[in-house]
């Protein structure tokens, strides 16, 4: 089991960030190639995954807290991974994004998962800001 972290500070308002961060329609647009995922219901994705010969599915139990500006999400099996992604103010109209992933059993490489994280928060910086701009 693996615990891992991610910060970026974006050049958008938190709650801007928040609005596609926590947008489960948009998930794909930000997450790496290496991760797909598919809402099923307003609290719930499947989610498929290939990273070097590992790959998996789950599907995941989704909450979107609004109001704390907040994600959390754990896969159905009792034993699986689990993680959150928060948005909070980061002065001079920025936000700081940050995610935890806790991931189960023998998973990818810590390099390779924190590779992953990083492309996934810039990958968000980038379509924060072209629906920033696009607004």
């Amino acid at each position: 089991m693996g615990e891992y972290h991610g910060t970026r500070v974006l050049g958008a308002l938190a709650e801007v960030a928040f609005g596609t961060a926590g947008d489960l329609n948009r998930l794909d647009r930000w997450l790496p190639e290496e991760l797909s995922v598919v809402p099923l219901r307003d609290d719930a994705v499947a989610a498929r995954w290939r990273v070097g010969d590992r790959e998996g599915e789950a599907r995941c139990a989704v909450t979107v807290l609004p109001e704390r500006l907040r994600v959390e999400w754990r896969t159905e099996e009792p034993a699986g991974g689990s993680g959150w992604l928060e948005v909070g103010e980061a002065g001079a109209g920025s936000a700081r994004v940050e995610v935890c992933l806790r991931t189960a059993g023998d998973g990818p490489a810590e390099e390779t998962v924190n590779a992953l994280l990083e492309r996934a928060l810039h990958n968000l910086d980038r379509e924060v800001g072209e629906n920033f701009t696009a607004s």
